[in-house]
């Protein structure tokens, strides 16, 4: 059977990948999804559909991630990193848009928001208030959080150094990595359920 492959450079890996494409198996649709995903991965083309999200210090975070935690850890993660994360990490992350359009309306806007509002964040009460919100206070292990700058779809986006701090404090998050671009912390999900219990029981 004849194939096809494509090579081009990756550049968040610094090396060529090279996809093995079977015609039988692949309509002309998915080729050209491929093919531009390919362009986009390359850093070549800064209107394809797929930007590249990971840097330097994603890297040597996905890499401590991939070694260092659980091989069924399941991650929060902050930015656009997260269309990476799983493929260089070989975890889950369980807050991705991009993915759930299938699973209906519903679902697709539950992660959308909770992916907005994590980047909103400026404080551990509001990560921990917007997993519980959404519900998926329960399935979280691990919050990924750029340190300043990040691109977020097109634009950049930063996270306060105050976010930071305040996660530190927490008892709900304990920091577990940290590089100059990036804070892993593991989730206290017990603590945090309870507290924000608390805190809607105090609203009424």
């Amino acid at each position: 059977m004849m194939a096809y492959f494509v090579r081009f450079p990756v550049s968040v890996a610094s090396t060529t990948a090279v996809i093995v494409l079977y015609p039988s198996r692949v309509s002309e649709p998915e080729l050209e999804f491929i093919g531009q995903n390919a362009v986009a991965a390359s850093g070549t083309n800064t209107y394809s559909p797929l930007p590249v999200y990971v840097d330097a210090e994603d890297r040597s975070a996905m890499e401590w991630t991939k070694s260092e935690t659980a091989a069924d850890a399941q991650f929060a993660v902050v930015g656009g990193a997260g269309e990476w994360f799983p493929y260089l990490t070989n975890r889950t992350p369980v807050i991705v848009k991009y993915g759930t359009e299938w699973l209906g309306q519903e679902t697709f806007r539950r992660h959308e928001l909770a992916q907005e509002q994590l980047r909103e964040c400026w404080n551990a009460t509001c990560m921990n208030a917007t997993l519980v919100r959404h519900d998926f206070a329960s399935e979280v292990d691990y919050l990924y959080v750029p340190y300043g700058a990040f691109m977020s779809g097109r634009s950049s986006a930063t996270i306060s150094p105050a976010l930071h701090e305040s996660l530190l404090a927490s008892e709900q998050f304990t920091q577990v990595y940290r590089n100059e671009g990036v804070g892993v912390y593991e989730y206290n999900r017990t603590a945090a359920v309870v507290r924000e219990m608390r805190q809607e029981i105090g609203k009424e």
